[in-house]
């Protein structure tokens, strides 16, 4: 049964889940996807994690990709808000951001509406 939009645990403004690194995200949704969709998607957490790659999707929005042990195809990719809060950042530094959980597509666990922390 999925929440209501409304539940506040889902808003935008929610204190988010203390987080995983991106590593254990993408190894909760690699072990269940099922369970880690009820665990996250929907869910602003934070996540910590090394940068692997900086950059704007297709449609522009700024992202960045999380290095995870398992796998050199697959990410975690975090899509931000704001392309400032990406500025300072570089590859292979450890950064910290409150993300809402997407899910999993095309093998990336996806993260969107994130800030840096």
């Amino acid at each position: 049964m999925s929440p209501g939009l409304d539940d506040p645990k889902y808003s935008y403004n929610a204190e988010p889940l203390s987080g995983p690194t991106a590593d254990q995200l993408f190894e909760r949704y690699e072990a269940n996807e099922i369970d880690a969709d009820q665990a996250f998607k929907g869910r602003r957490v934070m996540i910590s994690g090394e940068i692997d790659s900086i950059g704007k999707e297709i449609l522009g929005r700024p992202y960045v990709t999380f290095k995870v042990a398992r796998s050199r195809l697959s990410s975690v990719q975090a899509v931000f808000v704001n392309e400032n809060d990406l500025r300072t950042m570089h590859r292979g530094e450890f950064v910290t951001a409150i993300c809402t959980v997407d899910g999993k597509t095309l093998g990336n666990v996806l993260a969107s509406r994130c800030v840096a922390r």
